[in-house]
């Protein structure tokens, strides 16, 4: 009987630890998604914070020198003095 118990107590045990274990590398799992998802947020939200510095940039520039910079960069326009350079398509 003695052993019987020892026997049960022994495995009882060593079930215990098992799923402990598998607990554990389940939750390491989640760690690391979780990790690499505040990566990408971290990334996303650096590139957010650029292109505020952009606007708040622009926003400080008078107002012929914005709509200068518009016209060339969103609509194309260039001023008579620009030079521009042209690359071959291959």
């Amino acid at each position: 009987m003695k052993k019987k118990s020892k026997l049960l107590v022994k495995f009882s045990l060593l079930a215990a630890i098992l799923v402990i274990m598998i607990y554990m590398i389940a939750l390491q799992v989640q760690i690391s998604v979780l990790q690499q998802e505040r990566d990408e947020l971290l990334e996303i939200t650096d590139n957010y914070k650029t292109s505020i510095s952009d606007m708040e940039h622009e926003l400080l520039l008078p107002k012929e020198e914005y709509i200068a910079k518009y016209a060339r960069e969103i609509l194309g326009f260039y001023k008579y003095s620009d030079i521009i350079f042209k690359q071959k398509n291959e």
